[in-house]
């Protein structure tokens, strides 16, 4: 079977985006894993704010209107002074969500431990006090990366073996020869 110079490209293509997503995932999930290990620090909560977000925006039919909650805090390093606002590394700023309305949220808000004015602990990357998180370790979104990277190895891969599989035929000629 031959392939044409379209087909080569898109699996080369395939196989390049692939791999960077894996490399990147091996990055990504290394730095989550580290990052239980950052200095932590005592910040101080500075807002929790609700924001809409519209899910299916291309759909008008099906398209909802949902809340998340964000969360803004402060802390400091050496007398310096930073405002962040990343829960973890995978997370971005999304503290709990999606909320079917704005009281949910707001009420989940009210019974939580994130209000403003209350001190969390905040882990800090050890060479970059800029960059901190509130929830260390391993989570979904370290993993989408390798997931992403895999689905898109995988048919290339598959794709791969199964040309190499020998021929049944030609199987089945030689043992009848016999």
């Amino acid at each position: 079977m031959q392939i044409s110079k379209l087909g080569r490209r898109i699996i080369f293509g395939s196989m390049a985006l692939g791999a960077f997503f894996v490399l990147f995932a091996a990055w990504f999930i290394t730095e989550a894993t580290l990052s239980k290990t950052w200095p932590v620090t005592d910040g101080i909560i500075t807002n929790t704010p609700i924001k809409g977000v519209i899910y299916r925006p291309g759909d008008p039919i099906h398209r909802t209107l949902l809340y998340n909650v964000e969360l803004e805090y402060t802390y400091q390093i050496d007398g310096t002074e930073y405002r962040n606002s990343q829960i973890s590394l995978g997370e971005g700023d999304t503290l709990e969500g999606p909320f079917n309305t704005r009281s949910e949220a707001w009420d989940w808000i009210k019974a939580s431990e994130y209000q403003s004015g209350n001190s969390i602990l905040i882990y800090v990357h050890p060479k970059n006090p800029q960059r901190a998180i509130i929830r260390a370790g391993i989570n979904i979104g370290t993993i989408v990366p390798l997931i992403l990277g895999l689905l898109m190895l995988s048919p290339v891969l598959l794709f791969k073996l199964n040309k190499q599989k020998p021929d049944a035929d030609a199987f089945n000629q030689i043992h009848q020869q016999k």
